[in-house]
Protein backbone atom coordinates (compact mmCIF):
# COMPACT_ATOMS: atom_id res chain seq x y z
CA UNK A 1 0.00 0.00 0.00
CA UNK A 2 2.86 2.42 0.74
CA UNK A 3 4.25 1.99 -2.79
CA UNK A 4 0.76 2.62 -4.21
CA UNK A 5 0.32 5.77 -2.10
CA UNK A 6 3.76 7.04 -3.12
CA UNK A 7 3.34 6.53 -6.86
CA UNK A 8 0.13 5.00 -8.11
CA UNK A 9 -3.12 5.28 -10.01
CA UNK A 10 -6.72 4.45 -9.25
CA UNK A 11 -9.97 4.09 -11.17
CA UNK A 12 -13.43 3.01 -10.01
CA UNK A 13 -13.62 0.40 -12.74
CA UNK A 14 -17.15 -0.94 -12.15
CA UNK A 15 -19.84 -0.56 -9.49
CA UNK A 16 -18.51 -1.57 -6.08
CA UNK A 17 -14.93 -2.17 -7.26
CA UNK A 18 -11.77 -0.14 -7.67
CA UNK A 19 -8.67 -0.85 -9.75
CA UNK A 20 -5.29 0.07 -8.27
CA UNK A 21 -1.94 0.30 -10.08
CA UNK A 22 1.60 0.91 -8.84
CA UNK A 23 5.23 -0.14 -9.29
CA UNK A 24 7.39 0.94 -12.19
CA UNK A 25 5.59 2.83 -14.96
CA UNK A 26 6.22 2.58 -18.69
CA UNK A 27 5.24 5.38 -21.08
CA UNK A 28 3.79 4.16 -24.37
CA UNK A 29 2.21 5.48 -27.56
CA UNK A 30 -0.49 2.77 -27.33
CA UNK A 31 -2.31 0.92 -24.59
CA UNK A 32 -1.04 -2.45 -23.38
CA UNK A 33 -2.41 -5.62 -24.98
CA UNK A 34 -3.54 -6.85 -21.56
CA UNK A 35 -3.97 -5.36 -18.11
CA UNK A 36 -4.77 -1.74 -17.32
CA UNK A 37 -3.34 1.27 -19.13
CA UNK A 38 -3.94 4.84 -18.01
CA UNK A 39 -4.36 7.57 -20.60
CA UNK A 40 -2.59 10.60 -19.11
CA UNK A 41 -2.09 13.20 -21.86
CA UNK A 42 -0.97 16.78 -21.50
CA UNK A 43 -3.68 19.43 -21.84
CA UNK A 44 -3.09 20.08 -25.55
CA UNK A 45 -2.59 16.40 -26.48
CA UNK A 46 0.97 16.90 -27.71
CA UNK A 47 2.57 14.03 -25.76
CA UNK A 48 3.53 11.27 -28.22
CA UNK A 49 3.47 8.63 -25.43
CA UNK A 50 0.41 9.46 -23.32
CA UNK A 51 -0.29 5.93 -22.03
CA UNK A 52 1.11 4.99 -18.58
CA UNK A 53 1.39 1.23 -18.07
CA UNK A 54 2.05 -0.09 -14.54
CA UNK A 55 4.10 -3.12 -13.59
CA UNK A 56 1.61 -4.13 -10.87
CA UNK A 57 -2.14 -3.81 -10.41
CA UNK A 58 -5.16 -5.39 -8.78
CA UNK A 59 -8.91 -4.93 -8.53
CA UNK A 60 -10.70 -5.22 -5.20
CA UNK A 61 -14.03 -4.29 -3.59
CA UNK A 62 -14.32 -0.68 -2.50
CA UNK A 63 -15.17 -1.81 1.05
CA UNK A 64 -11.85 -3.73 1.30
CA UNK A 65 -9.91 -0.79 -0.11
CA UNK A 66 -11.48 1.62 2.40
CA UNK A 67 -10.38 -0.69 5.20
CA UNK A 68 -6.79 -0.68 3.94
CA UNK A 69 -6.77 3.10 3.57
CA UNK A 70 -8.00 3.60 7.14
CA UNK A 71 -4.72 2.15 8.44
CA UNK A 72 -2.70 4.81 6.61
CA UNK A 73 -4.78 7.96 7.12
CA UNK A 74 -3.26 11.19 8.40
CA UNK A 75 -5.15 14.43 9.12
CA UNK A 76 -5.06 17.01 6.32
CA UNK A 77 -4.31 20.50 7.73
CA UNK A 78 -6.34 23.56 6.82
CA UNK A 79 -5.42 24.98 3.41
CA UNK A 80 -4.79 28.67 2.83
CA UNK A 81 -5.83 29.55 -0.71
CA UNK A 82 -4.33 32.29 -2.85
CA UNK A 83 -6.95 34.53 -4.44
CA UNK A 84 -7.42 33.97 -8.19
CA UNK A 85 -6.22 36.55 -10.70
CA UNK A 86 -9.47 38.31 -11.55
CA UNK A 87 -7.76 40.54 -14.13
CA UNK A 88 -6.78 37.41 -16.04
CA UNK A 89 -10.40 36.22 -15.87
CA UNK A 90 -11.63 39.61 -17.13
CA UNK A 91 -9.24 39.54 -20.09
CA UNK A 92 -10.30 36.00 -20.96
CA UNK A 93 -13.98 36.93 -20.68
CA UNK A 94 -13.59 39.97 -22.93
CA UNK A 95 -11.68 37.92 -25.52
CA UNK A 96 -14.47 35.33 -25.55
CA UNK A 97 -17.07 38.04 -26.04
CA UNK A 98 -15.21 39.26 -29.13
CA UNK A 99 -15.06 35.69 -30.48
CA UNK A 100 -18.79 35.18 -29.89
CA UNK A 101 -19.56 38.44 -31.69
CA UNK A 102 -17.41 37.34 -34.64
CA UNK A 103 -19.19 33.97 -34.83
CA UNK A 104 -16.02 32.04 -33.99
CA UNK A 105 -17.42 30.34 -30.89
CA UNK A 106 -20.76 29.03 -29.65
CA UNK A 107 -19.79 28.08 -26.12
CA UNK A 108 -16.75 28.55 -23.89
CA UNK A 109 -15.92 28.54 -20.18
CA UNK A 110 -13.34 31.02 -18.88
CA UNK A 111 -11.53 29.77 -15.79
CA UNK A 112 -9.11 30.95 -13.13
CA UNK A 113 -7.35 28.95 -10.44
CA UNK A 114 -7.04 29.19 -6.68
CA UNK A 115 -3.85 27.62 -5.33
CA UNK A 116 -2.71 26.36 -1.95
CA UNK A 117 0.60 24.81 -0.92
CA UNK A 118 0.77 21.59 1.07
CA UNK A 119 3.41 18.84 1.44
CA UNK A 120 1.08 16.01 0.42
CA UNK A 121 2.19 12.91 2.35
CA UNK A 122 1.10 9.34 1.50
CA UNK A 123 -1.08 9.39 4.64
CA UNK A 124 -2.85 12.56 3.53
CA UNK A 125 -3.37 11.00 0.11
CA UNK A 126 -5.01 8.03 1.84
CA UNK A 127 -7.34 10.40 3.71
CA UNK A 128 -8.38 12.23 0.53
CA UNK A 129 -8.92 8.97 -1.36
CA UNK A 130 -11.09 7.60 1.43
CA UNK A 131 -13.17 10.79 1.57
CA UNK A 132 -13.64 10.80 -2.21
CA UNK A 133 -14.80 7.18 -2.29
CA UNK A 134 -17.17 7.61 0.64
CA UNK A 135 -18.72 10.81 -0.72
CA UNK A 136 -19.13 9.38 -4.22
CA UNK A 137 -21.62 6.83 -2.96
CA UNK A 138 -21.04 4.77 -6.10
CA UNK A 139 -22.66 7.51 -8.23
CA UNK A 140 -19.42 9.06 -9.47
CA UNK A 141 -16.20 7.45 -10.67
CA UNK A 142 -13.19 8.24 -8.49
CA UNK A 143 -9.91 8.47 -10.36
CA UNK A 144 -6.34 9.52 -9.76
CA UNK A 145 -2.72 9.34 -10.81
CA UNK A 146 0.27 10.67 -8.84
CA UNK A 147 4.02 10.46 -8.37
CA UNK A 148 6.84 12.64 -7.01
CA UNK A 149 6.28 15.25 -9.73
CA UNK A 150 2.57 15.80 -9.03
CA UNK A 151 -0.75 14.28 -9.96
CA UNK A 152 -4.52 14.55 -9.83
CA UNK A 153 -7.36 13.17 -7.72
CA UNK A 154 -11.02 13.61 -8.54
CA UNK A 155 -14.46 12.13 -9.12
CA UNK A 156 -16.79 12.43 -12.09
CA UNK A 157 -20.26 11.15 -13.01
CA UNK A 158 -19.19 10.94 -16.67
CA UNK A 159 -18.02 7.94 -18.67
CA UNK A 160 -15.91 8.98 -21.64
CA UNK A 161 -17.24 5.92 -23.48
CA UNK A 162 -17.91 2.22 -23.07
CA UNK A 163 -17.74 -0.55 -25.68
CA UNK A 164 -19.90 -3.66 -25.65
CA UNK A 165 -19.34 -6.98 -27.39
CA UNK A 166 -22.31 -6.10 -29.61
CA UNK A 167 -20.12 -3.43 -31.18
CA UNK A 168 -22.02 -0.58 -29.55
CA UNK A 169 -20.18 2.48 -28.32
CA UNK A 170 -21.99 4.39 -25.58
CA UNK A 171 -21.21 7.85 -24.28
CA UNK A 172 -23.11 10.72 -22.68
CA UNK A 173 -23.69 14.44 -22.88
CA UNK A 174 -23.49 15.89 -19.38
CA UNK A 175 -23.92 19.66 -19.43
CA UNK A 176 -26.21 22.05 -17.63
CA UNK A 177 -25.60 22.21 -13.89
CA UNK A 178 -27.48 23.39 -10.81
CA UNK A 179 -26.33 23.37 -7.20
CA UNK A 180 -28.73 21.39 -5.05
CA UNK A 181 -30.92 23.43 -2.71
CA UNK A 182 -33.50 22.10 -0.30
CA UNK A 183 -37.03 22.36 -1.63
CA UNK A 184 -36.03 23.36 -5.17
CA UNK A 185 -37.76 21.60 -8.08
CA UNK A 186 -34.78 20.42 -10.07
CA UNK A 187 -36.96 19.13 -12.89
CA UNK A 188 -37.23 22.81 -13.87
CA UNK A 189 -33.73 22.52 -15.35
CA UNK A 190 -35.41 20.55 -18.17
CA UNK A 191 -37.44 23.68 -18.99
CA UNK A 192 -34.59 26.18 -18.70
CA UNK A 193 -33.92 27.55 -22.25
CA UNK A 194 -30.31 28.48 -21.51
CA UNK A 195 -29.40 25.11 -20.00
CA UNK A 196 -31.20 23.18 -22.75
CA UNK A 197 -29.44 25.17 -25.49
CA UNK A 198 -26.00 24.58 -23.96
CA UNK A 199 -26.82 20.92 -23.43
CA UNK A 200 -27.90 20.58 -27.07
CA UNK A 201 -24.55 22.01 -28.21
CA UNK A 202 -22.80 19.11 -26.45
CA UNK A 203 -25.22 16.55 -27.93
CA UNK A 204 -24.68 17.94 -31.44
CA UNK A 205 -20.89 17.91 -31.01
CA UNK A 206 -20.88 14.28 -29.85
CA UNK A 207 -23.22 13.20 -32.64
CA UNK A 208 -21.03 14.90 -35.24
CA UNK A 209 -17.94 13.13 -33.86
CA UNK A 210 -19.62 9.69 -33.86
CA UNK A 211 -21.51 9.73 -37.20
CA UNK A 212 -18.42 8.75 -39.28
CA UNK A 213 -18.14 5.51 -37.28
CA UNK A 214 -21.73 4.28 -37.40
CA UNK A 215 -25.42 4.93 -36.85
CA UNK A 216 -26.02 7.17 -33.82
CA UNK A 217 -29.02 7.00 -31.50
CA UNK A 218 -29.69 9.88 -29.08
CA UNK A 219 -31.62 9.05 -25.91
CA UNK A 220 -34.00 11.17 -23.86
CA UNK A 221 -32.60 14.02 -21.78
CA UNK A 222 -33.01 13.50 -18.05
CA UNK A 223 -31.89 15.03 -14.75
CA UNK A 224 -28.96 13.31 -13.04
CA UNK A 225 -29.06 14.00 -9.30
CA UNK A 226 -25.81 13.81 -7.32
CA UNK A 227 -25.03 14.56 -3.66
CA UNK A 228 -24.42 18.28 -4.20
CA UNK A 229 -25.23 18.98 -7.89
CA UNK A 230 -27.73 18.08 -10.59
CA UNK A 231 -26.90 17.83 -14.29
CA UNK A 232 -28.73 17.42 -17.55
CA UNK A 233 -27.76 14.04 -19.02
CA UNK A 234 -28.39 12.48 -22.43
CA UNK A 235 -27.01 9.10 -23.43
CA UNK A 236 -25.83 8.42 -26.99
CA UNK A 237 -25.12 5.11 -28.68
CA UNK A 238 -23.26 4.45 -31.92
CA UNK A 239 -23.55 1.09 -33.69
CA UNK A 240 -20.04 0.86 -35.12
CA UNK A 241 -19.57 -0.02 -38.78
CA UNK A 242 -16.45 -2.05 -38.02
CA UNK A 243 -15.82 -4.52 -35.21
CA UNK A 244 -13.52 -3.39 -32.41
CA UNK A 245 -11.12 -6.10 -31.17
CA UNK A 246 -11.29 -6.80 -27.43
Amino acid sequence: MREFLNSGALLASRPGFVRLAWGSWRASAVAADSGPSFFIPDFFLTNSRPWAIPSQWRELPVSDFLGELSRWEEPVPELFWERPDLDEFRRSFEDLQRRFAAGQLKKAVPVVFECASLPFSPGMRATVLRNLLQRSGGRTRVYGFWNDEGGILGASPEDLFTLSTGNALRTMALAGTYRKKEGFDFSSILRDPKERREHQLVIDDLREALVPFGEVRVGETEVLELPSLVHLKTELEARLNEAVPF
